[in-house]
């Protein structure tokens, strides 16, 4: 009983396991050790060439990020600088159309003053004629008798224009 001899044990039974142990240590050596190890280090090369696959995949994910990053990057800045293109193209466009509307604005009004000053002189012109047509008509009542000579007319309007060449107190 193994239990009953625990301290006391049979030198002979250690010295066998002992030697039985040394056997198979030495056989093992002899015959599989190499294996193991081989085994044991081939095990560990594909571990380490695991590592750096997965090292090198890691890399490779870094840089196509950091290459992402820069091509969103650029793609934000062209998209900046196309829509500060189409701003300006904008700002141009409008002040194209400003500058026309001020052109047919000023246009309009000078063709408007043209007009004003046409219909000016047009009022003028018949105002004379009507002024010239009552003094004659008042002169004929004065005088008695009527004045159609072309010189009368004459005189008539040359009045009419000295008068008008007198300024206008307003």
């Amino acid at each position: 009983m193994i239990g009953e001899n625990i301290l006391n044990p049979d030198l002979k039974v250690v010295a066998t396991n002992a030697l039985a142990f040394i056997a198979a240590v030495l056989i093992l050596k002899r015959f599989a050790w190499g294996r193991v190890t081989g085994h044991l280090d081939a095990r560990r090369r594909r571990i380490q060439d695991n590592l750096d696959e997965i090292e090198k995949r890691r890399a490779d994910l870094e840089e196509r990020e950091s290459d992402y990053r820069n091509r969103m990057e650029r793609i934000s800045e062209e998209a900046r600088a196309l829509k500060q293109a189409e701003i300006e193209e904008g700002r141009r466009i409008a002040g194209g159309f400003m500058e026309q509307a001020r052109l047919e604005t000023e246009e309009k009004l000078e063709t408007a003053r043209q007009t004003i000053e046409i219909a000016k002189l047009m009022a003028e012109a018949s105002l004379r004629e009507d002024m010239v047509r009552m003094s004659m008509t008042a002169a004929e009542r004065v005088i008695g008798s009527c004045m159609d000579s072309e010189l009368d007319r004459k005189l008539v309007e040359q009045a009419i224009a000295e008068m008008s060449e007198i300024p206008r107190v307003d």
